[in-house]
C-alpha cells in the first residue's frame, strides 16, 4: 500500500484544513507578537507547541497503522521517563523501576499488533500489577514501599495503558466504517487537541473568573465553555464526516471528550502541583515535556476506546 492511500477522501480533506488553520492561525498570532513581543510571547509559544503533536499524529497516520503503533511505543516510554524523573526527588523511585515499566508497556504494544484487542485491554494492568511492586522492593527496598509501588504503578498506568489505548484504536476489529480507523483518530485528536487549543483562545478573549485556581491557576471558565462550544460544534460536523457516528452521537461524544480533555490536563496539572514542577521535561525549548502537550489525551484514549466497543458493538 502506497503512503497515504489508506485514507479516505474526507479524512485527507479534514487534515488538509488541520494543516491550513495552523498556517493560518500561526500568522495572525506572530502579526500580533510584533505588536508587543512581551506580552504576546506565550501566545507564540502555545501556538507552536501544537504543530509538534498535529503532525506527529498525522503523519503516522498517513503512513500505516504499524507504523503508527510502534511511533507510540517511544511516546509511552517518553512518558513514563518523564514522570519517573519529574518525581525521584518527592518518592525516590529508581530507574531499574522504569526499565521494567516499559518493557510492560511494550508487551503491551507487541500484544496489540499480534492479538486481540480484548487481551491487549488486560495485559498492562496484569503486567504492572505483578512487576512493579516487585520491581520497587528489589530496586529501592522496603522503606515507602507501598507508596513508591503505588505512584509508579500509577505512572505505568497513565503512560502507558492510558497513552496506549490510543494507537488500540487502529487495532479494534470491530467493522469501523467507510472512513477506517484513521477518521476516527482524527476525531479524537481534532476534537481533543482543538478543544486545548480553543479554550487558551476563548480565554484570552473571555477569560477573567478562573476555573480551578488552585489547580491550574490559568484555565478559566470562559475558556473551558467557549473551547467547548466550539467544539461541540466542530465534533458534530465531523462525527457525519469522518465516523459513522453521525452529527448527533458526534456531538454527544464531542461533549464527553471537552469534558475529559479538560479533566486529563487538570489531572496532569495536580501532579505537577505535587511534584512542585513547572514542565514534566524539555523535549522542546519553551514547550515543556511530551506529557505537557498529551495531558489533554490522557484520559480521552481509554474512554474514546470504550465508546466505539459500545457503540459498534450495539450495531453490528
Amino acid at each position: 500500500m502506497s503512503f497515504a492511500a489508506h485514507l479516505s477522501s474526507h479524512v485527507t480533506y479534514v487534515m488538509g484544513a488541520i494543516v491550513a488553520f495552523m498556517i493560518v492561525g500561526t500568522s495572525v498570532v506572530f502579526g500580533i507578537y510584533l505588536t508587543n513581543k512581551e506580552r504576546h510571547r506565550d501566545m507564540v509559544v502555545r501556538t507552536l507547541s501544537w504543530y509538534p503533536v498535529s503532525l506527529f499524529f498525522m503523519g503516522g497516520m498517513s503512513v500505516n497503522r504499524l507504523f503508527f503503533t510502534v511511533t507510540f511505543i517511544w511516546v509511552s516510554a517518553r512518558a513514563l521517563d518523564e514522570l519517573v524523573r519529574a518525581s525521584q526527588s518527592e518518592y525516590g523511585l529508581a530507574k531499574n523501576a522504569l526499565l521494567l515499566g516499559v518493557i510492560a508497556t511494550t508487551a503491551h504494544y507487541i500484544i496489540m499488533m499480534t492479538c486481540s484487542w480484548q487481551l491487549t485491554m488486560l495485559v498492562l494492568p496484569i503486567v504492572a500489577t505483578c512487576m512493579i511492586p516487585a520491581s520497587v522492593l528489589l530496586t529501592t527496598g522496603a522503606d515507602r514501599f507501598i507508596e513508591r509501588a503505588s505512584v509508579m504503578a500509577f505512572w505505568v498506568m497513565l503512560g502507558g495503558w492510558s497513552l496506549g489505548m490510543i494507537p488500540l484504536v487502529a487495532w479494534l476489529d470491530i467493522g469501523i466504517g467507510e472512513h477506517g480507523w484513521v477518521g476516527l483518530l482524527m476525531y479524537l485528536l481534532a476534537v481533543t487537541q482543538l478543544n486545548d487549543l480553543f479554550q487558551y483562545v476563548w480565554g484570552k478573549i473571555l477569560g477573567k473568573r478562573r476555573f480551578a485556581p488552585n489547580i491550574s491557576p490559568k484555565k478559566t471558565w470562559g475558556g473551558v465553555i467557549g473551547g467547548g462550544v466550539t467544539m461541540t460544534t466542530i465534533g458534530c460536523f465531523l462525527g457525519g464526516y469522518i465516523t459513522d457516528f453521525g452529527h448527533l452521537l458526534g456531538f454527544i461524544i464531542a461533549v464527553f471528550l471537552c469534558a475529559g480533555g479538560v479533566l486529563g490536563d487538570l489531572v496532569l496539572s495536580a501532579i505537577k502541583r505535587q511534584l512542585g514542577v513547572k514542565d514534566f521535561r524539555s523535549l522542546l525549548p519553551g514547550f515543556g515535556g511530551l506529557l505537557d502537550r498529551l495531558d489533554s489525551m490522557v484520559l480521552n484514549g481509554p474512554a474514546f476506546v470504550a465508546i466505539l466497543i459500545i457503540f459498534y458493538t450495539q450495531t453490528t
